[in-house]
């Protein structure tokens, strides 16, 4: 087990790379090649690893398997950027200023994506401290069903980013004068990407909600029963997310990013501490009814934000846009 861990965390390095290839894609507004790069780098692993498993082989062959498919998938993102640019190439700032403010710039992104990571998994901590490894996984159970129901947002999302920084470049630094078309155009994006998302979360809600029973007696057998509850409550999760996201989007597109991490994180304070106070009262359902009150939280927190965009104190340096 040990060497195979150790075989299988050098795939972080070309993971970097085909993360970078494909923020370079989407950067650029090339999503037919993004979604290339995307299918192949999901398919590989899974056709690696059905081969190896049919094979018979011990689990350290299966990680070199793995490690193999991550770097043909990041040798297919760099030829696909030489595609979309044929200039393309990977050049580290030689600069030290350049390379502070590189790090200056980045370091919120960095925090904004690993907010997620822990708000997704503090559920599962609270519930394995404070009531046992069972109702963890019957919660980890219901979230797995319910990140599944978010992939439609992921895409959706995904590729709308690009085009939501592109009229965040061209409008005014923080989009704060309001009759400028880009400013204009970014608003409008905003709230037909609100309704789309909230069609689907309404949707997924009331499918997860209806078919809650069967779904999780079908994925995870009769003993998660539990899970059943669960997966009604955090489904309705997907409303405030599907109602943020956009928000969230278009303040990170206009130079906002530090303003959706504070929000990002009250919602995972407000989580932590609600779901410590009622997971020893209701178990399993005190860790979902805290999630969904932190989701809640943080769509009303960034929608307020989205309100005060205009006043000065938001508005960003204008040397970023230019």
């Amino acid at each position: 087990m040990l060497s195979a861990l150790r075989i299988y965390a050098l795939s972080l390095f070309p993971l970097a790379f085909t993360s970078v290839f494909s923020a370079a894609l989407r950067g650029w507004e090339r999503m037919d090649l993004a979604a290339v790069l995307g299918v192949v780098t999901a398919a590989l692993p899974a056709v690696a690893a059905l081969a190896a498993l049919r094979a018979g082989a011990p689990l350290p062959t299966l990680m070199l398997c793995l490690l193999a498919t991550q770097a043909v998938s990041a040798a297919l993102g760099w030829r696909l950027c030489r595609v979309a640019r044929p200039g393309f190439t990977l050049a580290a700032p030689t600069a030290r200023a350049a390379l502070v403010t590189m790090l200056k710039r980045a370091w919120p992104f960095a925090l904004l994506a690993g907010l997620p990571l822990v708000s997704q998994r503090i559920g599962v901590l609270l519930l394995t401290l404070l009531a046992g490894d069972a109702p963890a996984g019957w919660f980890a159970a219901a979230a797995r069903v319910v990140e599944g129901l978010k992939l439609t947002h992921y895409a959706f999302l995904g590729a709308l980013f690009p085009l939501a920084s592109r009229l965040g470049a061209q409008g005014t630094p923080g989009g704060s004068e309001v009759g400028h078309p880009a400013n204009e155009w970014l608003a409008r994006l905003v709230q037909k990407s609100r309704l789309v998302l909230l069609g689907l979360g309404v949707g997924a809600a009331i499918a997860a909600s209806t078919l809650a029973a069967p779904l999780v007696r079908l994925l995870y057998g009769v003993e998660y029963h539990p899970a059943v509850t669960a997966l009604r409550i955090l489904a309705w999760a997907l409303l405030p997310y599907a109602a943020a996201a956009p928000t969230a989007l278009a303040l990170v597109s206009t130079g906002h990013e530090r303003v959706v991490l504070h929000a990002g994180t009250v919602a995972l304070i407000v989580t932590a501490g609600l779901g410590a106070w009622l997971i020893p009262r209701v178990g399993v359902n005190g860790a979902c009814v805290a999630v969904l009150a932190g989701e809640g939280m943080r769509g009303a927190l960034l929608v307020l934000a989205a309100g005060r965009i205009a006043t000065p104190r938001f508005a960003p340096d204008a040397a970023v846009y230019q």
